[in-house]
């Protein structure tokens, strides 16, 4: 998970000064750049282990993982149960929509589904009454898996912005 903290620094002459302190999961090739870009904002970033010897235990002793498949039956399974996942749905028009969830993400695109015939709300129902094309649900793509939402949020816009204006259609 992610949590936002005050952090004590120790001064050359031994007072303590509050800097604010994000801590996220360690990410290959993204935990780096985001601390260098904390530091400029005197944001000091700090890493945890994705994997904790508590998870590591449970493991071991069999239980169930807590990101595992659910036991909930869907009405519509558009793909396999997965929560807390930065994904991509593919438009027939060749572009993309990309969301974040934390919840199942079959719950999330039934929303998605749900909102088409209302043509109002996010990107996705405005973007496909505008353009007459259709999103295909059943081929969402995993884009990425984390457990935090700031996390999960950081990945979405960094992808986002990745993709470019042109190819999707989440940017504001």
């Amino acid at each position: 998970g992610s949590s936002s903290g005050r952090i004590g620094k120790h001064c050359e002459q031994g007072s303590t000064v509050n800097r604010e302190a994000l801590v996220l999961s360690y990410v290959y090739r993204i935990s780096h750049n985001l601390k260098r870009v904390g530091a400029k904002f005197n944001v000091d970033v700090v890493f945890t282990a994705p994997c904790k010897l508590s998870e590591l235990c449970a493991m071991s002793s069999g239980t169930k993982p807590r990101n595992g498949p659910r036991d909930t039956r869907h009405a519509k399974q558009f793909v396999p149960c997965v929560k807390e996942v930065v994904y991509e749905i593919p438009l027939s028009c060749g572009r993309v929509y990309l969301g974040q969830t934390g919840r199942c993400l079959n719950d999330r695109l039934r929303e998605h589904a749900a909102s088409l015939g209302r043509g109002h709300g996010s990107h996705l129902p405005i973007h496909c009454r505008d353009c007459g094309c259709s999103p295909a649900l059943d081929n969402t793509k995993l884009v990425g898996r984390m457990k935090g939402k700031l996390e999960r949020e950081i990945m979405e816009a960094a992808r986002i912005l990745a993709c470019g204006a042109d190819h999707c259609i989440s940017v504001t």
